[in-house]
């Protein structure tokens, strides 16, 4: 039998799961936008490099850091994301 207290925190971790989904799903639309937009900022087309872009994206991905992610599959996902970055990080700093 599951208790009213068992149930109550499987739907939190349910709730928890959607809104880390959401802000994986949002991080990784930043990721890519942040990419492009250093692609044109390389090329010409940007006169300014887009750091404000870059620093919420870096402030999520410390936030994140700081979140215990039980779910497998979500923790593999961020942790790509945050390699994706850290990635892109150097490639910027070194071009």
């Amino acid at each position: 039998m599951v208790t009213k207290a068992q149930a109550r925190a499987a739907e939190e971790d349910a709730a928890r799961q959607l809104t880390l989904e959401e802000e994986l799903n949002e991080l990784d639309g930043k990721i890519e936008r942040l990419r492009i937009l250093y692609e044109q900022f390389f090329i010409g087309v940007e006169k300014m490099e887009p750091i404000v872009l870059r620093k919420d994206v870096e402030r999520t991905v410390r936030k994140l850091t700081q979140v215990n992610i039980n779910n497998t599959g979500l923790r593999f996902r961020f942790q790509n994301q945050q390699q994706r970055m850290q990635v892109f990080a150097v490639h910027w700093g070194r071009v």
